[in-house]
This record gives structure tokens, sequence and C-alpha cells, in this order.
């Protein structure tokens, strides 16, 4: 069979954490007459957080002014100014951006194109952490986790879909970690929306927060049938592919190991003549050149793509259409174990809440009834009178602040009860619908 090949170089650099300035962000480049497409870099900027924030934000975009890129994709830009400066900076051979809103302080996602942007979507995790009250405002919550999606016109190879996300944060603690059910249940519904819209060519990027081969990961690559750049080239995991906390790295955390959790993951729908292969990828993106600073503490990942009209190829693709479902079965057990785990949860906090409404109510009348009787046995209206009433009204409003805490933790706790059942549902219903088959 006539191949014809068409280099696809992507540029991946995925970076950030808290306290630097750049997070996981995404660029490609193409060039129409050689059919070149290149892609990725990764930023994150927190206002006053941040480290050397403003020198690298001004760093990166002059980088990608300078590096002819078409298709940019940031995460972790949470202040709108930054977002409004790299647009403003990168008008002139990406003039076509977007900025993904969400939660509170908005999901950091947002996307720069040299072709026209025809569609965009996003959706956001039903589930971003264990309901514990004193953990509600940990940025996954604050800022609506979800899968962003572009897609973009291609001149030659027609609409290319991008998506890129951040799954759950570890928060300092090893992998797996109590988070890691919520990050599967993501991970799942991160591929339940790529298939949805059975992209010809897709490309997901981002900070996933898991090593190679967890949970997490084999749900992508297992169930989504998305292939990692990466691995696909080097063949075994090494040093080389390392990501976060690389040695050299002036931002990384000491406590932590080096990981490689940051991944460019690809697919070919099924059916048609063009494949979608990896030519080659490499870790990139460390220091400033310059400069003893780096983009971030996380590296990025430069890839090249081929688009192959290859009919073997082809049909070697259309051979492995069936996705393999052990991954959802284990994907399944975690989210049960995760369901359990919340269930226990909320039975202690209704103990807990209905003990301690008891136990203040009773204190509350203890209080009061003395003090009500000795008022009303005197004349005169002194301080020892109205000392023990007003201790009672006292713990009356301690108690209800304590019992508005309580129903609130009780709340919270219901919804990721509700939001777990869903997602177990649906890998339930896709682990019947295989069996059928």
């Amino acid at each position: 069979a006539e191949t014809r090949t068409a280099r696809v170089p992507l540029l991946v650099h995925m970076y950030g954490r808290v306290g630097m300035g750049f997070q996981p962000y995404h660029l490609f480049k193409t060039d129409v007459a050689s059919r070149r497409f290149q892609g990725t870099f990764g930023i994150r900027g927190m206002a006053r957080i941040s480290k050397h924030k403003a020198i690298r934000f001004q760093c990166l975009a002059d980088c990608l002014a300078a590096g002819g890129f078409d298709i940019v994709a940031l995460q972790e830009v949470w202040c709108k100014e930054d977002y409004a400066d790299l647009k403003e900076c990168l008008s002139a051979n990406l003039p076509n951006s977007h900025y993904f809103y969400s939660g509170v302080i908005g999901s950091g996602l947002c996307v720069f194109s040299h072709w026209p942007i025809e569609e965009i979507g996003f959706s956001e995790y039903l589930l971003s952490g264990p309901s514990k009250l004193h953990k509600v405002f940990q940025g996954d919550r604050m800022a609506g986790r979800g899968l962003a999606m572009c897609v973009i016109q291609h001149p030659q190879h027609g609409p290319i879909h991008l998506f890129t996300t951040h799954l759950m944060s570890t928060y300092g603690s090893k992998l797996p970690d109590e988070n890691q059910s919520h990050r599967v249940c993501q991970a799942f519904q991160l591929v339940q929306f790529v298939k949805s819209h059975r992209p010809r060519f897709a490309i997901l990027c981002g900070d996933f927060n898991s090593n190679p081969h967890t949970e997490p990961y084999n749900v992508i690559t297992s169930y989504g049938q998305m292939k990692d750049a990466w691995l696909e080239l080097v063949g075994e995991e090494n040093e080389d592919g390392i990501t976060l906390n690389r040695p050299e790295n002036v931002y990384r955390k000491r406590h932590e190991p080096p990981m490689r959790i940051d991944f460019v993951f690809y697919a070919t729908q099924p059916g048609g003549p063009s494949v979608l292969k990896c030519r080659s990828s490499e870790v990139t993106m460390g220091k400033i050149p310059g400069t003893n600073i780096c983009f971030s503490d996380h590296n990025g990942i430069y890839s090249e793509f081929d688009i192959t009209e290859d009919a073997k190829e082809a049909e070697i693709n259309e051979l492995h259409n069936k996705a393999p479902i052990d991954s959802v079965i284990v994907a399944e057990q975690l989210t049960s174990f995760g369901l359990q785990s919340a269930l226990s949860r909320k039975r202690w906090q209704m103990t807990a809440f209905f003990f301690f409404l008891s136990l203040l109510l009773s204190l509350t009348i203890i209080s009061l009834l003395p003090g009500m009787a000795y008022f009303y046995s005197v004349e005169a209206i002194d301080i020892v009178a109205l000392s023990t009433p007003l201790f009672g009204v006292l713990l009356c409003g301690v108690a209800t602040m304590a019992l508005s805490f309580g129903l609130l933790s009780c709340i919270i706790t219901q919804t990721e009860i509700s939001r777990l059942m869903q997602i177990h549902q649906e890998m339930e219903l896709v682990c019947h619908m295989h069996r059928q088959d």
C-alpha cells in the first residue's frame, strides 16, 4: 500500500505546582508547507504566592512568541491579568485564544491557537477530593477541576481535538494517596468525555498526578485506548522521562521522589485511512537560559508525530478497536472502596452531630435554669444574676456554630456519596455491556 507521511512535531512542556509560577501548559506548532505540527508547554501562576512569577511569565511569553508555535495549551493560569498579558504578547502568531472559566478561582486552563478554534467544551469533574470540612478550601475544589477541549481546524488535516487537564493533586502525599479513588474517577470521566466526541485525531496532555501504570493511567491507556507518546518511543521507564522533582530543578520538593506524572497521550479514531504516530519524544524545558531559575518545578515533554496515510496501519488500528475493560474493573473496585469510605465518614459525622447536639442542649439548659431562678428571686438586677444566663446564651451561640459546621459536613459528604454512586454505576454499565459483547 502506498504510504504518505506528514510530520507532526508536538512540543509538550508541563510545569507548575504550589509556589511556582508555571504549571502544565501546552504548545503546538505547524508549518503548512512541511505539514509539521508541534505542541505544549506548562505554566502556573498564583498571585503573591508563586516564586519568581513575573520573571518566569515574561520569559515564557518571550519563548512562545519567538518559537513560532501554532497551538499553546496552558494550565494553572489563575490570574486573569496574566492571561490577558499572554494573549497580547502572543497575538501576532496566536490570534485565537480561549480561557476556560470554572469554580471559584477559575480552571486555570487556556488555549492559544494560530488556526481557528471551531468548537470549545469543558467538562467539570464530579469529584475533587474527599468530603472533609477542613479540606473544603483546597485548590482542587476552588478551581473546579475539569477537562478542557478545543477543536482546532488544521489547514490540511482537518479538525484536531486538543484536550488538556489537571487531575486532582496529592497535596504532598505519596502516591497512591487518599485521593486516588477520586483521581481514577476523574480519569474515567475524562475518557468518557473524549469518547463521546469521537475525534479523528485526539491529543490529551496535562498534569495527571499519577505515575505510569497506576489506575488512572491505565484507565486512559487501556480503556481509553490512548498511547503514551514518550513511552511509545522509549519503550521502558527510566530517569530520562522524569518530569517532576528532577535533581537539577531549583524548585523541587526535597521530601518527594522524582516522578513522571506529566503525559502526552494520543489516539486515532478507527475507520479512517490516516493514523497518528509518534516519531520522537523527549523531556525538555529546564532552566531559563541565562538564569539560575527554572520555568517551573515540572519539566516539559517534546514529542513529534506523523500522520501516516497507510492502509496497513489503518487496518491494524481497526483491529485494536475494542477496548479492554480490565482497568475499568479495577477502577470500579477503587470507586467502591471510596464509596464505602465516604459512607463510613457520613455515619461518623451523623453520630458526632447528634451527640454534640444533645450534649450542648443539655449544657445550655443546665446553665440557664439556675441563673433564671436566681434572677426572679431578687428584686435588683446584679451581675451575678445575669452572668449565668449570659453564659448560657454564649454557649447556645457556640452550639449553633458547631451544629452548622456539622450539618455542612454531612451535606458535603452526601454530595460526594451521590457522585461516587453515579460514576460507580457508569463503570458497572461499561463492564456489563462488555460482558454481553
